[in-house]
């Protein structure tokens, strides 16, 4: 079922829309000498700029706005991020909403990259409540995003959701779509799926993108509809969306929205549009495109540099590409490895949980590749790798378990992760395992203590061989007539968990109860008692203890 998870990214994205119109970005003074503003006039020739100072030097709110719109815009002026700060400052000390709308966004550290603000959520939650309280929609809205996320206040969901509430009543789309997501998933009101659909469904026709994003995704997710899914994410996209393009741009590469056929073009041109805002998944991507030249020219060294704005974004999977483009020169005008970049962003991906990077890691400790050799610190990260499933890192945990290369020896483990590797299908694993078995039953047939314990346990867990209950009773009960304490041990309550599922009705183990009374493992040799336990599993079907029973005659 969809959460509309993504609804929160679509906040997050309006908040840098707040202050992306104000274009805040330089660093700010907040005592600007009248005569500079003069001069300014002169320069530009504005007489609406002219008209908006006079009016705001008076002290009028509304007049102050304006002319901090017209300072961050360039309107009628020369851009000064600094003077629209101020002014949208002592038009919204004055009260008035609008401006206590965008310092809200300003304080909360939009587009404000050496401005000099420092992010203050808790002034942030001020400027915006109040804008909120005198009625200003889009405040009201983003209030309830605040307390949704604990921004500059307390986590409110009651709060969160009356303010969604107050804002949609006023018409404001986003917070409609917004509110329609919380009634379809249950959060913070009664779920009512057909009302947030329909809120949702409002709002996107009417043309937010959010919502239409949000639908785009319930065709996806919920109800498949390649279709409507395009023709969704297709709207918000066209109205910027980065999340929309995204989704867009992968859908295209997978070829969800042709009949299966991939369309590499509109990839491109979707994965570029969010690529250029910034967006590291679309970069990552793109740049594979461009790699392997699919919907665009092939370029190798523009498909890296996409790739690095997305690895610099601290996307893993870009990372982990980024690193293994280094370890070989791809994507290098002159072809260069360099492996200590290769290394500083595969531990970059590695350290963020990502299974690939964490095996190729291993290997570049245990190489010495861009670090100095570390066997330890190899076998750590192989391990790490090896519990994620990564198939070829359990077959190299298994080989360091059983030569004691960064490991203490240790044969069940060796066993057990080959096994794991061998279960995926990684040949070098089946061939090691099978090898393993062998030189092991080799032991044991010489009569080996330890060895015929261990080919027992190994029938009993299945592990290099079939799942053999009856042979790893053989094997123990051989290693215990020899004295091994875990066999001796292991038998015992075998003996006991084996009768007590037989009881209970478990055919396998009725046949497992049958043949060891039969022949005397672990328990006195009773013919009697096997043919009980051989005719319970074989009137259950069980089609080994059929044919036991007529080898015995019945």
């Amino acid at each position: 079922m969809i959460s509309f998870k993504y609804a929160v990214r679509g906040v997050i994205l309006a908040f840098v829309g707040i202050c992306g119109c104000l274009g805040l970005s330089g660093c700010f003074d907040t005592k600007q000498p009248a005569a500079a503003e003069s001069s300014s006039v002169q320069r530009s020739g504005s007489k609406a700029f002219a008209e908006a100072l006079e009016a705001a030097n008076k002290g009028l709110p509304d007049a102050q706005c304006k002319l901090a719109d017209m300072y961050a815009e360039g309107n009628g002026v020369a851009k000064d991020e600094q003077k629209a700060f101020e002014w949208y400052k002592k038009s919204a000390d004055q009260g008035f909403a609008e401006a206590e709308y965008k310092l809200a966004g300003v304080y909360l550290g939009a587009n404000l990259d050496g401005l000099g603000v420092p992010k203050n959520e808790k002034l942030a939650f001020q400027y915006m409540e109040k804008a909120a309280n005198r009625g200003l929609p889009g405040a009201q809205y983003y209030l309830a995003t605040m307390y949704i996320k604990g921004e500059g206040t307390d986590v409110d969901d009651e709060l969160a959701f009356q303010w969604a509430s107050r804002a949609a009543e006023q018409g404001y789309l986003r917070a409609q779509g917004y509110l329609g997501a919380f009634y379809y998933d249950g959060r913070f009101v009664e779920r009512d799926v057909d009302k947030g659909l329909e809120l949702i469904m409002e709002a996107a026709e009417k043309g937010d993108d959010d919502s239409q994003l949000r639908l785009g995704i319930y065709y996806i997710d919920v109800e498949p509809d390649s279709a409507k899914s395009l023709h969704w994410l297709t709207k918000s996209a066209e109205q910027g969306s980065v999340e929309a393009q995204r989704y867009l741009g992968i859908g295209y590469s997978d070829g969800d929205y042709a009949g299966d056929q991939k369309d590499y073009e509109k990839a491109a041109h979707w994965l570029t549009k969010a690529a250029e805002q910034g967006d590291a998944m679309a970069q990552h991507h793109l740049g594979l495109l461009y790699l392997h030249g699919y919907g665009v020219a092939q370029d190798p060294e523009m498909g890296r540099e996409w790739i690095a704005k997305a690895a610099e974004q601290g996307e893993y999977r870009a990372q982990y590409h980024l690193a293994t483009m280094y370890l070989v020169g791809l994507g290098d005008k002159d072809g260069n490895a360099d492996e200590k970049e290769a290394f500083r962003w595969c531990k970059a991906s590695a350290e963020q949980g990502y299974v690939e990077a964490q095996g190729m890691l291993a290997t570049m400790y245990w190489n010495g590749q861009g670090v100095e050799k570390d066997v330890h610190r190899a076998a750590q990260w192989y391990l790490l790798a090896a519990d994620a499933g990564h198939p070829k890192a359990q077959h190299q945990v298994a080989v360091m378990y059983a030569t004691g290369e960064g490991f203490e020896i240790n044969s069940d483990k060796a066993f057990t992760y080959m096994h794991r590797s061998a279960s995926q299908g990684y040949d070098l694993a089946i061939q090691d395992l099978a090898s393993m078995v062998k030189q092991l039953k080799d032991l044991a047939e010489q009569g080996n203590a330890a060895a015929l314990n261990d080919v027992g346990m190994l029938y009993f867990h299945g592990v290099g061989v079939e799942r053999d209950y009856i042979e790893a009773a053989r094997y123990l009960k051989k290693a215990a007539d020899k004295g091994h304490e875990n066999a001796i041990q292991f038998l015992e309550s075998l003996v006991g968990s084996f009768k007590k599922e037989a009881e209970n009705g478990d055919p396998e183990y009725q046949y497992a109860m049958g043949v060891m009374y039969l022949e005397g493992i672990n328990v006195k040799k009773d013919k009697k008692m096997a043919k009980k336990y051989l005719k319970m599993a074989a009137d259950q079907g069980n089609e080994s203890a059929i044919q036991a029973l007529k080898s015995l005659g019945k």
